[in-house]
């Protein structure tokens, strides 16, 4: 593996480990057992870093939001969806847990996030719409806009929830696609909202 490669992953370990703002380069060449020199020789300082791994995370969670606007959906599939969106937050945690401080220091962050803020309620919308016309979600255009602002809130911010309280006991992926799920419920027709229980009871267990 090239250095450069190595300094992203070992960077991305130890910002997501101990957190982005108590990193500095000579921590990441220390682990690395490298020269700070050679660190600056692939990345001019810590900004240029994490604007790098910004990119890969952005880059990896678009093509997960392109959801077909003609998508026939199952419950099933919506919490897949959920899980690959939030496991992909998750590899990359340390972007949320220090996120007001990295948007105030980089503007094409900034930038891109408000871009992929945009990009994940355009999937809400698109998830929502396809239970609509499947006969399985009951809501009125209002409420189905409200519901995906909503959803894109608890799935942007679960990880930092979780991190801060630990109360609900379930794995930070699984926690954060329940608690979108049961946004979800109260639009549900029976038997899909019986079936989203049975989903949830079975991933407590």
């Amino acid at each position: 593996m090239k250095t450069r490669e190595r300094i992203l992953q070992t960077s991305l370990a130890l910002f997501n480990e101990q957190g982005e703002g108590a990193v500095s380069t000579n921590h990441i060449a220390d682990e690395m057992d490298i020269s700070p020199g050679n660190l600056y020789y692939h990345f001019r300082n810590k900004d240029q870093i994490v604007s790098e791994l910004y990119d890969r995370y952005h880059t990896g969670l678009s093509s997960l939001l392109d959801v077909p606007s003609d998508v026939v959906l199952e419950l099933e599939d919506v919490w897949l969806f959920l899980h690959l969106v939030l496991e992909r937050i998750n590899e990359y945690r340390f972007i949320y847990d220090n996120l007001t401080d990295i948007l105030r220091r980089s503007r094409p962050v900034r930038r891109q996030f408000g871009f992929l803020l945009k990009a994940k309620r355009e999937a809400a919308l698109s998830l929502c719409a396809a239970l609509q016309r499947s006969g399985m979600m009951t809501a009125s255009n209002r409420e189905v806009e409200d519901l995906s602002t909503s959803i894109v809130m608890v799935a942007t911010f679960w990880i930092g929830y979780e991190s801060a309280t630990g109360t609900t006991g379930l794995p930070q992926t699984g926690g954060g696609a329940h608690q979108v799920m049961t946004l979800l419920a109260p639009y549900l027709r029976e038997p899909e909202r019986s079936h989203l229980a049975t989903l949830a009871d079975a991933y407590r267990q």
